[in-house]
């Protein structure tokens, strides 16, 4: 009887600062149907492990692939999104994205650490169906030229089009999935270039936050990818309210203060200032936010308080802020933003 073992093939991260060990545990990996066929084919089996997407290859008694590769495999995935993590990243808010590891130039990279590398067109514009219209206005163009991806050797040209004066679309098809790119030449002179993902199964694989495309080839083993996603950093905003007929009586502004702290082992800054910004100097999104404040009545002034500098979101101990009057603290334990608040700004009624 034969002992299978399995060693590990290939592994994708997703990181984010946020988390002590930057590993981010809020995507769930899922091939596509075409791609669970292929990888059972030659012995590939994937498993969402402590964050990662992990791909192991089936091993015989000799400790030799069971099923070699002989030839290059195109391996797609969909990533969800199981938390609100999108709320604290800077860049890719909402799907579609295109990650892959085949660069714009064809080649092929292995070991990847950075976003810039990982994918040839993140944020890709259109993944589309393997048939597509292109609509123009008539007069504009002289020709369209389709190229498509191939590794090794680049953009290589699948047909040029020409366009006559009485076009206004063109309908390519394309038999093979892939990344294509259309360039329009302007009878004014200049180029437009969209590049498109072509592939009828992505098409159909319903809403997703990205998709992850892995080409492998004979020879590889133990690969490591990752994506890292750029912490959304902003100032932290406190609007004090002031009410009419407050308990206390009337508030002096310059006796009004906010302050922070951080201790160890916060990873955020120790101490810093968070000063009461001058109404002369607010911007129009707070000019606004400040009179909508006021409209819900009985509202005797607004007082907004702001970081001066920009921070992130991040995991672990988190720091104090209280609001002080008189040298007196009459607020100890006041909330500061997190992850499910969609910006960093809180409203506090003294």
């Amino acid at each position: 009887m034969f002992q299978f073992s399995y060693i590990s093939f290939l592994a994708v991260s997703i990181k984010h600062d946020f988390y002590t060990d930057k590993i981010c545990r809020d995507f769930d990996y899922v091939p596509l149907p075409g791609t669970s066929v292929l990888m059972e084919s030659f012995g590939l089996r994937f498993k969402n492990i402590d964050g990662r997407l992990s791909i192991f290859q089936q091993q015989d008694e000799n400790n030799l692939p069971f099923q070699e590769l002989d030839a290059k495999l195109d391996l797609f995935f969909k990533v969800n999104v199981k938390t609100d993590i999108l709320n604290i990243t800077e860049q890719y808010g909402s799907g579609k994205y295109f990650f892959s590891n085949l660069k714009t130039d064809g080649t092929y990279n292995t070991n990847l650490t950075q976003n810039a590398t990982l994918s040839p067109a993140d944020g890709l514009a259109e993944i589309c169906s393997q048939q597509k219209v292109l609509n123009f206005l008539p007069r504009i163009l002289n020709t369209i030229t389709l190229r498509r991806l191939s590794p090794g050797t680049g953009w290589s040209v699948l047909g040029q089009f020409p366009v006559d004066s009485k076009m206004n679309s063109l309908e390519i098809r394309v038999n093979n999935p892939g990344l294509y790119q259309v360039e329009k030449n302007l009878v004014a002179g200049g180029k437009e270039v969209m590049t498109f993902f072509m592939s009828d199964e992505l098409m159909k694989s319903g809403n997703t936050w990205s998709l992850i495309h892995l080409q492998v080839k004979p020879g590889d083993k133990n690969l490591a990818f990752n994506v890292i996603l750029t912490p959304k950093k902003s100032v932290w905003q406190y609007f004090l309210v002031e009410m009419d007929g407050r308990t206390g009586g009337a508030i002096i502004p310059a006796s009004l203060e906010v302050t922070y702290k951080a201790d160890l082992p916060s990873r955020y800054p120790g101490n810093m200032i968070i000063p009461l910004k001058n109404a002369g100097t607010y911007s129009d999104p707070e000019k606004k936010y400040v009179n909508a404040i006021f409209s819900a009545g009985r509202i005797k002034a607004v007082y907004l308080f702001e970081t001066a500098d920009k921070l992130q979101l991040m995991e672990g101990l988190q720091p104090q802020v209280k609001i002080r009057y008189s040298n007196k603290e009459i607020a100890g334990k006041v909330t500061i933003p997190n992850r499910s608040m969609t910006s960093t700004t809180i409203i506090y009624k003294l």
